[in-house]
């Protein structure tokens, strides 16, 4: 949107009839008006003029600050974070120094409040940095949890947001954690499936998480719709939205123990 913005006022400035400015006067039709600021009748309709230049500079002022409030509100906090973003992968994932990239996406997560990029790898370095602990660390899931909830608010309406939560919950629960991890990993689940109830690995997440929770019935449901699904990605040729072979096997065990 900002640089749709630009370009519009670019387009006004370029369709203001500067030539018709230096028209002698002899030439120009007639005027009417009262002091100053002059009205003439031209072929395309009325236009009005001034020969005052405070209007014309505040004109001009105006449009220089649109231009420039799109830039540094708009289009710098998108070039700045993908710099950012960047330049944290890859120290990161090349040259092997996590701590500089935590402080990237962190100094991202800053100057972007909307971008839910930056949140997202913060949260997954927490949650691998809990993964890795040798002793349960709450504090460092919580972080986590925090990071990705940040993400979520910048992107509401991203479906993935909310399967990412629903697989940290999911991991604590299958890493011994209470019900209650499963029972949140469920509702996020079921968040992501509102968003996008035709995606076969959500409902297939989601049917394993209300079986962690003690939900059979309802597992039962969403295992049988995550086949359904699979299925017509199978025969519409979508290889990459097929369920994975460890998935897929985790959804036929929930539904034998149904029938057991």
């Amino acid at each position: 949107m900002p640089a749709v913005a630009q370009i519009l006022l670019l387009l006004a400035a370029l369709a203001i009839p500067a030539g018709d400015a230096t028209t002698d006067s002899r030439d120009r039709p007639p005027v009417a008006g009262i002091g100053k600021h002059r009205a003439r009748i031209l072929p395309s309709g009325w236009i009005c003029q001034t020969e005052s230049r405070g209007p014309v500079a505040f004109i001009g002022l105006l449009g220089i600050a649109l231009y420039m409030s799109c830039w540094f509100l708009g289009l710098m906090p998108v070039i700045t974070v993908r710099r950012l973003m960047a330049s944290g992968i890859e120290a990161l994932f090349e040259r092997g120094r996590p701590t500089q990239g935590e402080r990237d996406f962190r100094l991202a997560a800053d100057f972007d409040a909307w971008s839910p990029s930056p949140c997202e790898r913060l949260a997954e370095l927490e949650f691998q940095h809990w993964l890795a602990a040798e002793r349960d660390q709450p504090e460092v899931f919580d972080r986590c949890l925090a990071w990705q909830q940040s993400a979520i608010a910048r992107d509401p309406r991203n479906p993935a947001g909310y399967r990412a939560l629903g697989e940290f919950y999911l991991s604590k629960a299958s890493r011994g954690g209470d019900s209650a991890d499963a029972t949140a990993a469920a509702n996020a689940f079921r968040r992501a499936a509102g968003l996008y109830p035709n995606h076969a690995v959500t409902q297939a997440q989601l049917a394993e998480a209300l079986q962690a929770a003690g939900e059979p019935e309802a597992a039962r449901q969403a295992a049988t719709r995550a086949l359904e699904l699979d299925g017509i990605n199978e025969r519409a040729g979508h290889v990459d939205k097929r369920l994975p072979p460890a998935r897929s096997r985790t959804i036929g065990e929930i539904l034998r123990q149904d029938s057991n």
